[in-house]
Formats: structure tokens, C-alpha cells, sequence
């Protein structure tokens, strides 16, 4: 999972700022798909599984127009309340039958890509 870009590993997080906060999930690999190597075993990518980017927003506890007093109001609304409990749920979403793509099974049209690739490697 990524929050604001960077990688996050912990299921919940202490409160950071008030706003907007970028949750992404991206789908992890499937089974290995072949034998032990040195490095472990081999993953294929799970292609039944797409990313999915979710925003939380969190609202500040007093209106931006108090200025003067909106942090002594905030202190006392986390003394009587305690932090506010924000909870968001975010994982990668299933990729519908009818896009799915089948591993060994090569998309239409991908010799003339592979004909512009070459060409254009060998005209560097």
C-alpha cells in the first residue's frame, strides 16, 4: 500500500495532518510460477487484480475563518473527544472478466509493435 507515494507497510497509521491523503493499492503476485531459483521462487504478476487509488479527507475540528482561536479550540475538542477516528478501507479491485488478461495468450496487433520496437532500436 502507498500513502501519498510512499510505501507503507503498517495497517494503521497515527494521525498526521488535516486534508486529503492518497491511499493506493496495488495487486501483489500470484503463486509461483515456476521452480525455486537462487532467489527464491519465481511470481507471476496477478493480472485478476487492478490498482486502485482511494482519497480520505480528513476536515480540521474548527472552521479555518476562527484563526485566532482555532488551535485552542482544536485542544479542547481532542481533550473531550479524544483524536478523530478516521478508518478507510482500500485494496486492489478485480479486473472484470471481459478485460482479464490470460498469461500466454498474446494481444492482437503485438508483431507490428514489436516491428516499430526493433526498427526503432536499430535506427539509434
Amino acid at each position: 500500500m502507498f500513502v501519498d507515494g510512499r510505501v507503507e507497510t503498517r495497517t494503521e497509521l497515527p494521525f498526521r495532518y488535516y486534508g486529503t491523503t492518497v491511499l493506493d493499492a496495488l495487486p501483489g503476485d500470484a503463486e509461483p510460477a515456476g521452480p525455486h531459483t537462487a532467489g527464491g521462487p519465481r511470481k507471476r504478476a496477478d493480472f485478476s487484480l487492478r490498482p486502485v487509488r482511494t482519497l480520505v479527507e480528513l476536515p480540521p475540528p474548527a472552521e479555518p475563518w476562527l484563526f485566532p482561536l482555532d488551535f485552542p479550540l482544536e485542544v479542547v475538542h481532542w481533550l473531550r473527544h479524544g483524536a478523530p477516528p478516521t478508518r478507510a478501507a482500500v485494496a486492489a479491485a478485480p479486473v472484470p472478466e471481459s478485460e482479464r488478461v490470460l498469461p500466454g495468450v498474446r494481444p492482437a496487433g503485438i508483431e507490428q509493435v514489436n516491428e516499430r520496437a526493433r526498427a526503432a532500436r536499430v535506427s539509434r
